[in-house]
């Protein structure tokens, strides 16, 4: 079962469409976004120098009794993410979000948007990938993956 299908049998449809309209609340009340223009949000008006649009994300990370990550989220425009809760708890883990960014810089790379700087971006996220897998396989080995002990 996909990470995908995972997620949304645990949630219901209802449950993640009313956490998508909060956090587009939440959004709209913390950054007042821009004018709409034809139904969609003028992100393009916000774009930095270098083309990004910095400063118009938000996350919250969250933290149990013992102080151990427990969850949060993540948004800015167009994306939505809520964090894994717990060392085997639901919702996105970083890898996955890392492996969904280096699928779309490679979809790039097959169109007219191919350039160096992309490539030089995948290979920076794969490695960023590397170092999570070589964690996962230290962790195995020391039969501590999937806790919090160190």
């Amino acid at each position: 079962m996909s990470e995908a299908d995972r997620l949304m049998a645990a949630l219901d449809r209802k449950q993640a469409q009313t956490h998508v309209r909060w956090v587009r609340e939440v959004y709209e009340e913390l950054f007042n976004p821009p004018p709409v223009r034809r139904g969609i949000p003028c992100w393009a008006d916000l774009r930095k120098e270098g083309g990004r649009m910095a400063g118009f994300t938000y996350a919250q990370n969250m933290v149990d009794d013992d102080h151990f990550p427990a969850g949060g989220f993540a948004f800015g425009p167009g994306f939505t993410i809520a964090w894994q809760d717990g060392p085997c708890g639901e919702g996105a883990d970083i890898g996955a979000v890392l492996e969904a960014v280096v699928k779309r810089l490679a979809f790039f790379q097959k169109t007219d948007l191919m350039c160096r700087e992309n490539a030089a971006a995948i290979e920076g996220i794969n490695h960023a990938l590397g170092a999570l897998d070589q964690r996962t396989a230290d962790r195995r080995k020391r039969n501590v993956e999937g806790t919090y002990k160190t």
